[in-house]
């Protein structure tokens, strides 16, 4: 077992070769396993049945540690994105959807309210205590798992499977002569969870537009395709930016404290990110890492950014105030910057720069807005897939084994 307390890189350069083994293990999960299962399930009229369940009800969402990452990107697109539309198209959608652990939230009315759970396994014990609290409440309850024999699952009304990993990896990585693909830490089922809430979003905005619940469902189906394109074209989008790819990951693995900060949609992905991090055993060694947020995702408040910082931020459109705070902490503090954005706003960065006085990142990352010939933001999905692609060509330059990250992982679950 790796010695968590004095990692340093191992090899002699940064292992591209498992950024992009990793991105081809991630594409083959969402085309064989994923996407086959959703197309099944909207045929036997599964998604239909989901946003009927959810249409003009309180919504509460949970889920722990990653999973609830991804419940709480679905409250944030309900939020937004469904009462925006909802304003757009006559005041229909006022979605009341609020995450369990929010301290505001009070009473679900029983008949009127519609519980949605996400967990891979199904057995995360804070949200099964939550499932059987709700059975006697005649509150409808949705989950959305990979374990279809979980207590989560036989307590729901109705469920969406989840594949939770590719089931056989197809190429033969050792004739390659790199490192197996590093998919644990629920890697691939938080990403069938969250493209299926968000399409689950689209679906709800699209019967208020319509009033068809079949159209709706299609919408969603739609929408969950689209997001398995954008990944596609992502991990044909890396083979450009290789350099970029190289330095980002020596040093995040090789840099003090690291700092991540974002708004919005973009700060689930970089959330459930900083978690994969996490999991290299940097805070082992006296390194940290923290989200600084302006809501809900992390500690708000000062962010108390020094010298020797790593300050990592997201910003597709460059208009998020927070993100603007907190790169000038950043330039004032002289932190190294490494910016996360699109290609689009890629082009207006030395303007952003000149008006805000913010000093050029080390660091530009440029990804794509979305797939050819669309105007759909998938942006949020490839900075949270890059930054996954890259945290496990960190675990091999750490010279950490798959064996060694699963059994780390769990080690930190129990603890």
């Amino acid at each position: 077992m790796v010695n968590f307390l004095n990692l340093k890189p191992e090899l002699n350069e940064f292992p591209l070769e498992t950024v992009f083994s990793e991105s081809e293990t991630r594409e083959q999960y969402l085309k064989e396993e994923f996407l086959p299962s959703i197309k099944k399930q909207e045929e036997e009229g599964k998604l239909e049945i989901v946003i009927d369940s959810l249409l003009f009800k309180k919504i509460g969402v949970f889920g722990k540690g990653r999973s609830g990452a991804a419940g709480k990107d679905f409250v944030s697109r309900m939020k937004k994105w469904a009462r925006y539309n909802g304003r757009k198209y006559g005041g229909k959608i006022c979605p009341m959807c609020q995450y369990l652990d929010d301290l505001s939230v009070s009473v679900f009315p029983p008949g009127m309210s519609t519980l949605y759970f996400i967990s891979g396994s199904g057995t995360t014990k804070d949200v099964v205590t939550k499932v059987l609290g709700c059975l006697d409440l005649d509150i409808k309850i949705i989950s959305l798992s990979g374990a279809l024999r979980s207590p989560l699952v036989r307590c729901s009304d109705m469920y969406i499977y989840i594949p939770m990993k590719l089931a056989g990896i197809k190429a033969d990585w050792r004739k390659k002569d790199i490192h197996p693909p590093i998919d644990v830490m629920g890697n691939s089922f938080e990403t069938g969870a969250y493209m299926t809430s968000s399409g689950i979003v689209e679906g709800i905005i699209e019967y208020h537009k319509t009033e068809d619940v079949s159209s709706a469902s299609k919408k969603c189906l739609n929408y969950i395709e689209s997001s398995v394109d954008y990944v596609k074209y992502l991990n044909q989008f890396l083979d450009s930016i290789k350099p970029e790819i190289k330095k980002f990951g020596e040093s995040i693995t090789t840099a003090n404290h690291i700092r991540m900060a974002a708004a919005g949609d973009g700060a689930a992905s970089l959330k459930m990110a900083m978690n994969r991090i996490a999991h290299t055993g940097r805070t082992g060694f006296g390194k940290t890492i923290d989200f600084i947020s302006s809501d809900d995702y992390g500690p708000p408040g000062y962010a108390d950014i020094e010298k020797d910082d790593c300050v990592i931020l997201s910003s597709g459109s460059l208009k998020s105030s927070h993100t603007i705070s907190i790169i000038r902490e950043a330039t004032d503090a002289g932190a190294q910057i490494y910016l996360l954005t699109t290609e689009e706003s890629k082009i207006r960065l030395p303007e952003w720069f000149e008006k805000y006085k913010i000093r050029e990142p080390e660091l530009v990352i440029s990804l794509p807005y979305s797939i050819p010939e669309s105007k759909v933001r998938f942006y949020d999905l490839g900075v949270r897939h890059f930054l996954e692609y890259i945290t496990a060509a960190v675990f091999v330059y750490l010279g950490m084994s798959h064996e060694d990250v699963e059994k780390f992982h769990l080690q930190s679950e129990l603890e």
